[in-house]
């Protein structure tokens, strides 16, 4: 049997994403948009970092298992949770923290919203 019998056209769409990716992608919006709105007028200081914000949750949904991003809260996330996530991903970006080590920044700060609410 052949390692994989399953065709291109059911793992990629027209475009090459792959359904993870989309997925992922669908995920990623979701936590964005649950964001802004909980923010609010909050949200304006922000809006210019907000491509870090999506690549910490990037990493937070590749890291944390279904189940437990199921948990997120991302309409608890506040300004300063919001912050605590860009900064982990400048940090990550300007090497002065592992990708390994923002990553777990930003999962500490999503874990901490379980209990909001």
């Amino acid at each position: 049997m052949a390692l994989s019998e399953t065709s291109d056209e059911k793992l990629f769409k027209g475009d090459g994403a792959s359904i993870f990716e989309m997925a992922q992608q669908r995920e990623i919006d979701a936590a964005m948009r649950k964001i802004r709105q909980a923010l609010g007028v909050k949200w304006e200081p922000l809006r210019k970092d907000q491509e870090l914000l999506a690549s910490g949750l990037k990493s937070a949904w590749e890291n944390a298992g279904n189940e437990e991003w199921e948990t997120f809260r991302f309409s608890t996330v506040s300004q300063e949770d919001a912050t605590s996530i860009i900064a982990a991903e400048k940090a990550a970006a300007s090497k002065k923290k592992s990708r390994v080590q923002a990553s777990a920044q930003v999962l500490e700060v999503l874990r901490n919203t379980t209990g909001r609410g």
